[in-house]
């Protein structure tokens, strides 16, 4: 079964030096090497510049939300 986690509350979640969404999408990847599952990362805002939207990284996708916030993306 697919999990889907709003990044921005997983991020604010972390030590704070760790706060950032390059953390994130690491520790991310890390869990769905061990762990055996499709994720997907929804981060509020646009991708960065050069980022595409979706970025899919095997069982990892990291998207973003835009306008819209990462809530309202991942109810739809």
């Amino acid at each position: 079964m697919p999990v889907i986690i709003d990044g921005n509350n997983l991020l604010h979640s972390l030590p704070s030096q760790e706060q950032n969404r390059e953390s994130v999408r690491r520790r991310s990847l890390d869990a769905v090497r061990h762990g055996g599952m499709s994720l997907t990362v929804v981060f509020d805002g646009p991708p960065p510049a050069g980022s595409p939207d979706p970025e899919h990284l095997g069982r990892l996708t990291i998207r973003y939300s835009g306008a819209s916030s990462a809530d309202d993306l991942i109810l739809r």
